[in-house]
């Protein structure tokens, strides 16, 4: 999309846009207050300083592994991959700590409504928090899905400059958040409860 807009935005879905750049905000969950698990383009330097803000190297990272799952990607219109449970897998991702509460909120307009927060066991025992494609949103979204695998390595390979480029035209579109956003500020109840529902089904699968 050369020309981002909203309006090409909601060209994009079948049914017109899942929501508008206010709406989102509203209904969006930006943080468990966990650190950050990214296994896609997040692993990018480049695209996390356009998203976040912040060069990579502002904030304490390491390299994590992700036990049974593997990478893969939902086929609609575009693509969006994720991580997906794979007995016996292992996932690389990288682990991202002391990002702030605007950052988070930076993080989920990138992922936007294809992708929710969840919670992921790593290998060492610790808990991460990772946006994962909604599955569910995206089928009733674009109908049938396929998917596929994907890599990492390839994508910044082959796609990176095309997608650097619509990744500046959507960051520009997210509207400022007010200082006292509650979501900034760690009183969401939402939030609260979100994370709550997320530790149940962690301790759920353990």
């Amino acid at each position: 999309m050369a020309e981002l807009s909203w309006e090409t935005i909601r060209e994009y879905y079948p049914r017109g846009a899942e929501g508008t750049d206010e709406t989102f905000l509203e209904r969006a969950v930006f943080t468990h207050g966990l650190p950050k698990l990214f296994y896609g383009s997040l692993r990018d330097e480049r695209v996390f300083e356009l998203v976040t803000g912040t060069p990579l190297e502002a904030h304490s990272s390491e390299r994590v592994f992700v036990p049974d799952h593997k990478l893969g990607r939902i086929m609609t219109a575009a693509g969006y991959p994720g991580i997906f449970p794979e007995p016996g897998g292992e996932v690389t991702a990288l682990l991202v700590h002391d990002l702030d509460r605007r950052q988070h909120a930076c993080i989920a307009w990138y992922e936007w409504d294809e992708y929710r927060l969840e919670h992921f066991p790593l290998a060492d025992g610790r808990t991460a928090e990772a946006f994962v494609p909604d599955v569910d949103r995206i089928r009733q979204t674009f109908g049938m899905v396929d998917f596929e695998p994907w890599s990492f390595e390839n994508w910044r390979a082959v796609h990176f400059e095309h997608a650097l480029t619509d990744l500046k035209a959507w960051m520009a579109l997210m509207p400022d958040l007010a200082p006292d956003d509650p979501r900034l500020t760690g009183d969401s109840a939402l939030e609260r409860e979100d994370a709550e529902q997320a530790q149940e089904t962690l301790n759920d699968v353990r």
